[in-house]
């Protein structure tokens, strides 16, 4: 078999022209690993510009949120569709979210959690990402969603993992490469339109990043 063909798909915050889709998308993919958010909760994510998807043509293809939670921001609800696994999608999709979060609300902490069964986000959480798993374990303080994954005693478990700001500098090293392509494994080509206002202005952002990378380990 050849390599894959050329894929093109832009990268922006979900709008509420397309909150169903991306609802459907998100619910669909919550699976026993994601906690699924509920309609109004998404919604007021969509109206924050808190939701970021991957869209190929009119289809979406891949979501993810940074949610302001209150005392923390969380990153999360990251899925690509599985024929655009090993892409590099999810890795731009999860910078340009992280990246615009900290130049529009300088987040002083932000975390993500994994459940302790799923193995799949770990590598881009810590290789591409900028997170480090702290070790620590949290049970959420409600009841889960049925279908979720539980361990021997029932509970569901998620490992915490905490983002490094300084990490920052390598984000604006990747965008200030970044030419509109992204080369995944097998030397698979994807191409990649940054729809989000902000990084219209890239070039002026990059020393933003910087600072904010400087500011705090």
């Amino acid at each position: 078999m050849g390599t894959p063909a050329t894929r093109s798909l832009t990268v922006a915050h979900a709008k509420q022209a397309n909150r169903a889709a991306a609802y459907a998308f998100h619910r669909r993919h919550a699976g026993e690993y994601l906690w699924p958010r509920e309609p109004d909760a998404f919604a007021e994510l969509i109206d924050a510009r808190q939701i970021y998807i991957a869209e190929e043509g009119a289809h979406i293809v891949g979501l993810c949120y940074v949610a302001d939670d209150g005392d923390r921001w969380e990153f999360g609800g990251a899925y690509v569709e599985d024929e655009l696994r090993g892409r590099g999608v999810a890795g731009v999709l999860g910078r340009v979210a992280i990246a615009t979060t900290y130049l529009m609300d300088e987040p002083a902490e932000l975390i993500a959690h994994v459940h302790e069964f799923n193995s799949a986000p770990r590598g881009l959480l810590v290789g591409l990402l900028g997170f480090v798993e702290t070790g620590e374990k949290e049970i959420p303080p409600i009841d889960p969603p049925p279908n979720m994954a539980r361990n021997d005693a029932g509970d569901v478990v998620g490992d915490l993992f905490r983002f490094h700001q300084a990490a920052l500098d390598d984000f604006a090293d990747w965008f200030d490469r970044f030419d509109g392509t992204v080369t995944g494994k097998s030397g698979v080509i994807t191409q990649l339109t940054l729809n989000v206002d902000l990084w219209k202005q890239r070039a002026s952002l990059l020393a933003a990043l910087r600072e904010l990378a400087a500011g705090r380990p």
